[in-house]
Order: C-alpha cells, then structure tokens, then sequence
C-alpha cells in the first residue's frame, strides 16, 4: 500500500478542523440565538407582570381616590344626615382595605358605642374606655394600634382577646378620631386570620378617620348653631310673653315650662313655691290628672329626699341620675304616680333670696348634660323676672287701688297735670264740681285745653279774671292762688302747685259754707259791738259819724 504523504495528512487535518470550527461556530450561534430569545420572552413576562401591577395599583388608587372624594362629596350634601355618612365610611373603608368588617365607635362619657358597623362579624354596642381592648386603648393613648394576631395577646389585651375568641377575628388595626387634641371616638378594621394590614391601607383607614371627624364636627356645628337659634328663638319668644303679659303670670309660667321642657327633651316640668315652708305646685307641662292633682294637693317640706329640695338647699343645680337609685330619695309615692327617673332641680332665686324651684324630669333614664343645666338655668332666671314682674304689678296695683280710695275720698277736687301738662289723673269730686264728661277727662286734656272749655262755658264770670288767667296757662312753674264764684254761686278756692318732675297739681276747695260762716261770725260781731254801744251810753253816734261807722261796716263786708 502507498503511504500517505505527511503534506497530504496535513490538508487533510486541516480541512477536517476547519469543517468542525465551521460546525462549532454555528452551535454557538444558536445557542446565542436561544438565549437571546429566553431573555427576550423573560422581560417581557416581567415587564407584564409590572404593568398588570401597576394596573392594579392603579386602579386601587383610582377607586380610594373615587371613595375619598364621594365620602368628601356626601359630607358636604349631608349635613343634617350623619347617620348616612358614617355607614359609608365603614363601607368603603371595609371594602377598599380588605377588610372583613369595619366598625366606628363614638365616645360617650366613659364609654364607647357604635355608630356605625359594616361587616358579618359580631359587635358589642357599648364598651367602657381602658386600655384592655384595642380601640380603647387607642383612644386613651391617643394613636393608631395594630395588631397583627390577637389571639395571640393574651397580656396587651386580654379583654379584647377573650371576646375575639368567641368572634373569630385576628388581625386588627384601630385609629382614634381626632379632634384637635382630643380623642373622640375609634374607627378599627378586622380580618379572621392572620393577615396584617398594609401600609397603603393603614394610610387609608387614617383617611378615612380624618374624613369622620369632619363630618362629625360638621354636624356637631350646625346643630349647635341650630340650638343656639333655638334657644334664643324661645328665649325672645318668653320674653315678648312676658313683657305682654305681666298681670297674667299663669301664661307666662305656662309657655316657660312648655318651653324648657321642649328644648330640654324632657317629659315633665314642675315648678314649685315655697310658701309656709311647704312647696306648691304653681306650673307644670306634661304630667297627668292624676299627677298634677296629686302635687297640687301634696305639697311637701324642703328637704334632700327631693329633687327640689335638694336644689333649695344647695342653691344650686342638682341632677339625679335615677330617682330609683338614689337612697337619700324619699318623694316615692309622687314618683310611682309620674314616673320619672332623671332629674333636675334648679333654683329660683332673686337676690339670693330663694323663691321657688324649677324641676326637670325624663320618664327614662337619661341624666341631664351640661348644656341642659345651662339652659334651664336660663329659664330659670326668666322664671324669677316674671315671678318679681307679677309682684311689683300687684303691689303697684294695690298702690294704686288704696291712692284711688283715698284720692276719691278727699273732700276737695284734685286734678294733677305731667310734666306735658296734660291730665294724668283726677278724683271724683273735681268731676262732680266742676261737672266735667267722661269724654273729656278720657280724652286727657292739657291744661290750655281744660281752661279754654270751662272758660266758653262762662265758668270764670269776670272778663279781668279770666284775662288773668289766660296769661298764666303757660306759667304752670309757679304758685297760684284765688277765689272765685261759680255760675251756680258757689264759692272755690284755687290752688296751683307745682311738683318736682315738671308736672302740677290744681286743688279746687268749696269755700261757700265757710264764707257764709265768716259773713255770719262779722254781722254776729257788728250787732254786738251795735248792743254794746247802746247800752253804754244811750243812742250811738248819730249825723256824720254814725254814717261814718256803718259806711266802714259796709266796706269791710265788701272787702270780705
């Protein structure tokens, strides 16, 4: 066999290793080729799963934002509604945090009750404040709790842990509602297994709790506006009754305890006078016959097994949260016929001094707030204008009944004049002397007026007289005295005396019988001075003096 030649083994072992670097290359090609396109196909997946995220969150934020903004939108349309807008905060914080239910609780006192709740698991309506539970501990500390398993607390929250056992719930977030510095009540969100919540929800349910102080501090100023207007409503409503009505204090009393009772909710009003250390009903709204009969024909003695008498003893506002357990109340059987159990007692004081006492009661019981204090307080006070008003008007009256009497009964006619010179009042005699009509003296002349009428009807008789009177009608500031005869023959004597407001009082006297008694005392004197000189010397003076002497007489007749 020839051999191969070794330049021939070397093409061929060259050629054979170029057709395997040819072959490699292209394995190498695909295998980049393959690669490339797992990598391609991979960033796309991730870029999917990006954006389908993105979408998601997007569209989350689109329906937090969409809630948010219709939570804004119903607060702002449902101002008198608070009801409404919480059960749609509940609602949608529920539903957009993935929650199994949501609650919102309001503080009362010492307490926290439900105001709104959305969800299947089960609720306590009222809960006392402490830091056993989580929305109350939430409240107290005044910041947000969550919890991520509560079964799982039995230390931190030991009540809140016994009761989740018997519902079923894990995890829970709470946030206190916040009104300025103070907590007013808790909104909490809860799961069934342990699945805590996320940031974006937790930031969510704070929304949410901001949304709720809103709309509740929204309500709570309108209503207080509302019963602001209200009671400055009824406040001018029993002031105009009393201002129209100060001789009917029945009517007064009435619209005041109709009103208190009204703005206080409550069902009954008393109120009670003291009089002979006993208190008598005097008003009262809402009670029955047979209540009402009762207290009229029971009054009883000041006291503490009263409300009232608690208030008269203490001058001061007393509440009573239920009669029924109370053991210093001893007013049993006026009790069991109203049936009351909140109550309040107000004093009625003037001066000080105690006058009587309003008693406000609830046939529920619901003790009496701050506010309701306050306002029957007011009332109250109102209560004791009206009471005095009465009073003066009674003491003015009998004033003017025994001035009447004893103005009637003056043997002399007054007239009296204001400081407009017109007639302010006059007896009967000025009347039946002067023979005046009603119509006249109803009309109230002044003084010009007066003159002038009896002056046309010849009254003064000498024209010099009536002259010197006309002079004198815009005079009234000084003193004036005269006589003068009446077309009837009577003789008056006239005063005019001026009073310190401005006024005047004109007396007219009937001097007639006292000038007859003077003319006869002066003839009596003249026919004894006559008898006296007769029997001293015989006949008296005769010729010049004797005419002398009784011309003397006559002048002094005359001049009388």
């Amino acid at each position: 066999m020839a051999r191969a030649s070794k330049t021939g083994n070397k093409a061929g072992r060259a050629k054979a290793g170029r057709k395997r670097s040819s072959q490699y290359g292209r394995k190498s090609t695909q295998t980049k080729r393959g690669t490339a396109s797992r990598h391609k196909a991979l960033s796309v997946a991730v870029l999917r799963r990006k954006l389908e995220r993105q979408s998601i969150e997007l569209d989350q934020a689109h329906e937090q934002q969409t809630a948010t903004a219709d939570v804004l939108r119903l607060i702002s349309r449902s101002t008198f509604d608070l009801q409404r807008v919480l059960d749609t905060l509940t609602e949608s914080a529920c539903r957009l945090c993935d929650a199994y239910d949501a609650v919102l609780l309001l503080r009362e006192d010492d307490f926290l009750r439900i105001a709104a709740h959305h969800g299947d698991i089960p609720v306590v309506d009222k809960w006392p404040i402490s830091r056993d539970w989580v929305s109350g501990r939430c409240v107290v500390d005044r910041k947000p709790i969550h919890v991520h398993d509560l079964w799982a607390e039995e230390v931190e929250f030991p009540r809140a842990r016994a009761f989740s056992l018997n519902t079923g719930h894990r995890s829970l977030f709470a946030v206190p509602l916040m009104r300025e510095q103070e907590a007013i009540g808790a909104i909490n969100i809860r799961r069934t297994e342990v699945r805590p919540f996320t940031d974006k929800q937790i930031d969510l349910l704070q929304t949410f709790a901001d949304q709720a102080v809103i709309a509740i501090e929204n309500v709570r100023l309108f209503n207080e506006t509302q019963e602001a207007l209200e009671r400055q409503t009824a406040t001018a409503d029993v002031l105009k009754v009393i201002s129209r009505s100060s001789v009917d204090l029945e009517t007064v009393l009435e619209t005041l305890v109709e009103t208190v009772a009204r703005l206080c909710r409550a069902d009954q009003v008393y109120m009670f006078h003291l009089r002979h250390d006993l208190w008598h009903l005097i008003a009262d709204y809402g009670l029955s016959i047979e209540a009402r009969e009762f207290f009229k024909t029971n009054p009883f003695t000041p006291g503490r097994g009263s409300t009232s008498g608690r208030a008269a003893m203490e001058l001061r506002a007393v509440s009573i949260a239920d009669v029924l357990q109370d053991p210093e109340y001893t007013l049993s059987k006026g009790q069991a016929i109203a049936g009351y159990r909140s109550t309040l007692g107000v004093p009625l004081l003037r001066e000080n001094t105690l006058i009587g006492v309003f008693s406000i009661v609830r046939t529920r019981v619901e003790p009496f707030a701050s506010k309701d204090v306050e306002l029957a307080t007011s009332f109250a006070d109102q209560a004791v204008i009206a009471i005095e008003n009465a009073r003066l008007f009674d003491e003015l009256r009998e004033r003017q009944a025994e001035l009447r009497v004893t103005f009637d009964n003056m043997g002399d006619a007054v007239a009296m004049f204001g400081a407009d010179k017109r007639l302010a009042a006059w007896n009967r005699n000025l009347q039946d002397m002067l023979d005046l009509p009603d119509d006249l003296l109803v009309s109230r002349p002044n003084f010009a007026e007066l003159f002038r009428y009896l002056a046309a009807r010849g009254e003064f008789g000498s024209g010099d007289l009536e002259a010197e009177l006309a002079r004198s009608v815009d005079d009234i500031g000084r003193e004036m005295r005269y006589e003068r005869v009446r077309p009837d023959g009577c003789i008056v004597e006239v005063r005019r005396n001026p009073v310190p407001d401005g006024g005047f009082v004109l007396i007219y006297a009937d001097i007639t019988e006292r000038k007859r008694s003077e003319d006869a005392v002066r003839m009596a004197r003249e026919a004894a001075e006559k008898a006296l000189l007769d029997l001293q010397g015989g006949p008296g003076p005769s010729g010049p003096d004797r005419e002398a002497g009784f011309a003397r007489s006559a002048h002094r007749r005359h001049r009388a």
